[in-house]
């Protein structure tokens, strides 16, 4: 479940959707919405259908719980099944990698400390899409 440093070193990051949480959850839930949000973006765009989808995360129960498709906390099992619906229904083979938060491109707007802002590096997304051979060897 852990990512090799190729697929995300030297990889050029675009900046594709950003919020704020407004909501008090756990972490886990958080990071869990911020993926399925990744999810229903690549489900929105028509080019996406029918694609592999690499979704990063640097929560490992969400990473965890979203590849096998179920876990016993309720609310992120609600989550589980919303993403295998959006999945099914969209031809989407979603997969979920855990990734370090200090390595996460998706992190850099909200530690600064961690990584340089995406506007001084351009490399900064929620998630990685595609079918690439060089990043599926990776998997």
């Amino acid at each position: 479940m852990f990512l090799s440093e190729a697929v995300v070193e030297g990889v050029e990051w675009d900046l594709i959707y950003t919020t704020a949480w407004r909501s008090r959850e756990a972490i886990h839930m958080l990071e869990g919405r911020s993926t399925h949000q990744a999810l229903s973006h690549a489900a929105c765009t028509p080019s996406m259908i029918g694609h592999r989808l690499l979704i990063l995360c640097d929560n490992m129960s969400c990473v965890c719980a979203f590849n096998k498709g179920r876990c016993k906390h309720l609310p992120l099992l609600r989550l589980c099944r919303r993403n295998a619906a959006l999945s099914l229904s969209c031809g989407h083979y979603p997969r979920w990698r855990y990734i370090e938060s200090k390595r996460n491109p998706a992190d850099a707007e909200t530690r600064p400390n961690l990584l340089p802002k995406a506007s001084d590096r351009h490399q900064h997304q929620t998630r990685i899409t595609g079918t690439s051979n060089d990043r599926a060897r990776h998997l």
